[in-house]
């Protein structure tokens, strides 16, 4: 599956020299990605995309996910109790939200 990581032109060499690094988000340390390019732009004007494969991503619901697990600063944890290599976080717009925890599974970079 192909998706979208937007940053700034100086942060896509070093992933292109270095790989993906982690960092603490919403849904915990990973790699985020859009399913869309124009999402992406909300985060640089540099683009990177990246194929991982599906079985590596659990799909969450996020209207279930937050009804289930309304507070918010304990979803790292929980995300981290799935024991998965990516969620990929599906909204009501159609937008669609991946964190990858592993990043050793993507599989190439497109730039």
């Amino acid at each position: 599956m192909i998706w979208y990581h937007g940053t700034s032109k100086e942060k896509k060499a070093e992933i292109l020299a270095t790989w993906f690094d982690t960092y603490s988000g919403t849904w915990g340390n990973g790699a985020y990605f859009s399913s869309s390019r124009d999402a992406a732009s909300l985060f640089g004007d540099s683009f990177l995309k990246v194929d991982i494969p599906e079985s590596e991503v659990r799909n969450i619901n996020f209207a279930e996910w937050q009804a289930e697990n309304p507070i918010e600063n304990k979803w790292p944890e929980l995300m981290k109790n799935l024991n998965v290599n990516a969620v990929a976080i599906h909204y009501d717009s159609g937008e669609v939200e991946l964190c990858v925890f592993n990043p050793d599974i993507i599989r190439q970079i497109f730039y």
